[in-house]
């Protein structure tokens, strides 16, 4: 049993010394109460103060106790004996707060939070309240293990608060520097709920004890920082109701948590973005110096009305509309002339008077911290900048023009990234400053990054590409508001176009090879074309548009040339811009066609297609190997021509400009480029060249400076494919060797005869198209064996024509036939059916030909000249007919192949030979001789037996 001498003993006749003399003075009826509960609880009261083994002694103990003072039998009990009780036990119970066993320790606190409301003498408590809590919770280390006795502890703590602070705060004042230290430790808690009871707590300090709140300066937002940013919503919603009082109160740590509130205004949940913008809106009303800080806060709420959620926006509109009627009470003076012409705040216009102001006053500080976050590693937070640019440049208008010079760059910079989301926010922020800065001043500072490219990176004039084509876009839109401030915006552009279009035009730009840089070029001659077409129509406006709508078209034909397919990235896409560009280009030209195709002209090609062949021809003298796009460009604007290539004028300014690339002073792939022109614009020369019938007049330079030179044979591959695409070219102008009459002039193809004949021996083209028939490409042997016999088919017609008239040019000589005829027998052995095929084919049309040209050349000589191959006339040989041997080197070539497994062989060597049996009587003998000898050798007589009936036919007319 314990001793009554315990430094807890109640002695109740001495209430002026030890333990009672924490008691209060009470009439005697309260304190005999008071000595009784006070007799019945000592034991329990000492057990309290012991470090006993039975763990259950201090629970039964603390039960008792709370039986006894607060049971129900204890519910008249006055406050004032309960006081006099509560003295007593103070000090025990907070003894018990540090108890081993945590269900003590929660039964003490519980108890203490009982009493406090019930008694009177709680002002004179708090400082051993305060005391053994701090001890608890306001260490270095975590003193209190159990999270939930921890949360109890700081619910005592806000209930003590709630009934000493009303009272003018004077009760809570004497401990508000305590109630600090603790919260610094609790509001970093591991605890969820600690924290958020912590935070609670911080905005009732704020109102008790604001003066006390105000000297811990920036550790209590510090402190909270671990709140804003806890994984669960809640937390940090608390954080921010506890950070608002704390700012509110001293403003020193709002550059500590200013980050953090940035990055909480992005936050995914719509609760905490709300919290954040509520936060700043009321800073924004209730700060003492929220002038001060405004640039600080302001882009939190700007960055709030780009948001996704429109209920968030909406929000942060109101806010910013509340902040800006307070500005219009606080500086009438500023805003009292603009405010009697507000008329289109409330109806979906500007931003009231207020809010632009009070925009207008913190622009410099705001564009500066943008230009800053622009430059930020974290893409988030680049593309949150730019969203806070947006929304100032709504606000601010006009008077953000002079920022163009540090805006754009940074623009520049952050649309060469590869973010998207990034590219997209600072392309709008290009837009809405197109929209109220005038084109001269951005043109100004994007015309030399454009240039110069940033100091040569290819994504940096990308970036610049971007923003301008987005400029130009907000520049043509601006004519859609209601404002007469803006409405003259595209006008505006067009005026300046030129200068830009010029840059556009720059070979380091639409020549690039990088295909996302030729992407956005298009994309800028779309907006461009959108300006073009925003102000045509208008009075005065046709001959600004019509300065700029060439040079338009000169890059658009450019983009139109480059080569690619959809494997290069961006070549779709641009393809496709330059092709609706063209389109609108022609509506703002004012003709009713709204599309172009490849093959058919426009108005817009009508009226600039000489020019555009001005332009070429310029340069055409300074044509390398390197100049791949203005060949390209020169095949393009004469596919799109289509029939308009065929023109007078424009036929003689395209083929001198074909012509003057096909020099020797070109390099080798700038003259193959003229040949591969002339060889796809003569697939169909009635759409093109031909299309007036004027072709013909220029053949002649065309063989003399093109066609002739090429087919010289030079050793090389590209020589090789160089005369490949001058056979291709004749084979175009032979045109199946048909023979046409244009006025008094007399065509093969699209060759005049007497053109053929004399540059044909000139430049013996007959003897290259025998050299091309060993060419090692498979091709150009076929072709070259086609030729020659369209050749031979054209002479054919024309020697027979004249008949036996002398006097008319000769397309092929008898030297000529002897030495085509030996390079198309070897033919007859290519590797290759289909060469051999062709080589056949035209064997049969060239002893046709050789046939017509015995029948004109029988008279030549006279009776002298009779039953000879050849005569003497003006000093000069002349063959008039082949010999037997000739005839004889010819059956016997071809009669092997009679025997050949390819049926198409077979009978095109059978033809042959039909042709040579029908030639003359001297040729059909010697086929039906030598064939009669052969007959039994081939597999089958079927052919052979044909071509000796025809020979047998022919010996019989004699």
């Amino acid at each position: 049993m314990l001793m009554d001498n315990s430094e807890n003993a109640v002695q109740p006749m001495d209430v002026d010394s030890g333990p009672n003399a924490d008691r209060l003075s009470l009439p005697k009826e309260l304190s005999a109460v008071c000595d009784e509960i006070m007799r019945s609880l000592q034991r329990d009261i000492n057990i309290l103060g012991e470090n006993l083994p039975d763990r259950m002694a201090k629970r039964r103990a603390l039960d008792k106790i709370r039986k006894e003072t607060l049971g129900p039998g204890a519910q008249n009990l006055d406050e004032r004996v309960l006081s006099s009780i509560f003295r007593v036990l103070l000090k025990p119970l907070c003894r018990c707060f540090s108890d081993p066993v945590e269900k003590v320790r929660d039964l003490s606190i519980n108890l203490v939070r009982s009493y406090a409301p019930r008694v009177t003498v709680l002002p004179s408590s708090m400082h051993q309240i305060m005391t053994t809590v701090s001890a608890r919770l306001a260490q270095q280390e975590i003193i209190e293990p159990s999270e939930e006795n921890r949360l109890l502890l700081i619910h005592l703590m806000t209930e003590l608060a709630d009934l000493l602070g009303p009272k003018s705060g004077e009760g809570l004042r004497p401990f508000a520097d305590e109630y600090i230290r603790i919260l610094l430790k609790t509001l970093v808690d591991p605890y969820p709920e600690i924290r958020k009871e912590s935070c609670r707590l911080i905005v009732k300090i704020s109102s008790y004890a604001p003066k006390a709140l105000s000297y811990a300066g920036d550790a209590v937002p510090k402190a909270l920082l671990a709140s804003l940013v806890h994984r669960h919503s809640s937390v940090r919603i608390e954080g921010l109701q506890a950070l608002t009082s704390a700012i509110l109160v001293d403003l020193a740590g709002l550059d500590a948590v200013l980050e953090t509130l940035h990055a909480l205004a992005e936050d995914k949940h719509v609760a905490v973005r709300g919290a954040v913008h509520a936060v700043v809106g009321r800073w924004l009303r209730e700060l003492v110096d929220r002038y001060m800080v405004g640039y600080k806060l302001l882009p939190i709420l700007y960055s709030g009305m780009e948001d996704d959620v429109v209920q968030v926006r909406e929000a942060c509109a109101a806010e910013m509309d509340r902040a800006g009627a307070l500005y219009e009470i606080e500086w009438v003076d500023r805003v009292k002339d603009e405010l009697d012409y507000d008329t289109e705040h409330g109806s979906g216009g500007r931003p009231r008077v207020g809010s632009r102001h009070l925009a207008r006053d913190n622009t410099m500080k705001i564009v500066e911290a943008a230009i800053s976050g622009l430059q930020n590693w974290n893409a988030d937070v680049r593309a949150r900048w730019a969203r806070v640019l947006c929304t100032l440049i709504r606000f601010t208008e006009v008077n953000v023009t002079g920022y163009t010079a540090q805006m754009l760059p940074a623009l520049f910079r952050v649309c060469a990234s590869d973010e998207v989301h990034v590219v997209k926010a600072a392309r709008r922020v290009a837009e809405l400053h197109g929209r109220y800065v005038a084109p001269e001043i951005y043109l100004e500072v994007a015309i030399p990054q454009l240039r110069t490219g940033g100091g040569g990176t290819t994504t940096y004039r990308t970036g610049v590409l971007l923003v301008v084509s987005s400029l130009l876009r907000g520049s043509t839109s601006a004519s859609s508001l209601d404002s007469p401030l803006l409405a003259h915006r595209p006008l505006e552009l067009v005026l300046r176009m030129p200068v830009l279009v010029d840059a556009l035009r720059d070979r380091e730009i639409v020549g690039n090879e990088n295909m996302a840089i030729l992407k956005e070029v298009a994309g800028v001659v779309l907006e461009v074309v959108g300006a073009v077409l925003a102000v045509a129509g208008r009075d005065g406006a046709e001959e600004d548009v019509g300065r700029v709508r060439f040079g338009i078209l000169v890059v658009l034909v450019q983009l139109l040339s480059v080569r690619g397919d959809q494997k290069v990235r961006g070549f779709e896409e641009m393809r496709s811009q330059a092709e609706e560009a063209l389109k609108m280009l022609e509506k703002s030209f004012g003709s009713s066609e709204t599309a172009m195709s490849d093959s058919a002209s426009s108005e817009l090609f009508k009226r600039y297609f000489c020019d555009l062949l001005s332009w070429l021809a310029e340069s055409r003298t300074e044509w390398t190997s390197h100049h791949v796009l203005e060949r390209a460009t020169l095949m393009t604007v004469l596919n799109r021509a289509g029939p308009l290539a065929g023109e007078p004028d424009a036929l003689g300014k395209a083929l001198d400009v074909i012509l003057g690339m096909s020099t020797e002073t070109h390099d080798l792939e700038v003259r193959e480029g003229a040949l591969v022109i002339l060889e796809n614009l003569l697939r169909n020369p009635q759409g093109s060249f031909d299309s007036r019938q004027l072709l013909h007049n220029y053949v002649p330079s065309l063989l003399r400076d093109a066609i002739s030179p090429a087919l010289v044979w030079k050793a090389g591959l590209k020589a090789q494919r160089y005369r490949g695409h001058a056979l291709s070219v004749f084979h175009r102008l032979v045109s199946g060797g048909e023979i046409r009459t244009r006025g008094a002039t007399t065509l093969i193809g699209y060759i005049p005869v007497d053109v053929l004949a004399r540059d044909g021996k000139q430049f013996k083209l007959l003897t290259k198209l025998a050299g091309c028939l060993e060419e090692d490409e498979g091709s150009m042997r076929l072709e070259s064996a086609s030729i020659v016999g369209e050749l031979a088919k054209g002479s054919n017609k024309w020697d027979s024509m004249c008949g036996k008239d002398t006097g008319g040019v000769l397309l092929i000589e008898g030297a000529e036939y002897k030495v085509l005829y030996v390079e198309l027998m070897k033919r007859l052995d290519d590797a290759k059916d289909e060469i051999r095929v062709e080589a056949a084919k035209a064997l049969g049309e060239l002893v046709k030909a050789i046939g017509a040209w015995e029948v004109r050349m029988v008279d030549v000589g006279g009776e002298e000249g009779k039953g000879k191959t050849a005569v003497v006339v003006e000093g000069q040989v002349v063959d008039v007919r082949l010999d037997e041997m000739h005839w004889e080197q010819m059956v016997k070539g071809m009669a092997v192949h009679m025997d050949d497994t390819n049926v198409a062989i077979q009978e095109s060597v059978r033809d042959a030979l039909c042709a040579v049996a029908s030639v003359s009587a001297l040729s059909a003998r010697v086929a039906n001789d030598y064939l009669a000898s052969v007959r039994h050798r081939h597999r089958s007589s079927v052919y052979i037996d044909q071509v000796v009936v025809v020979a047998d036919h022919r010996v019989v007319q004699g």
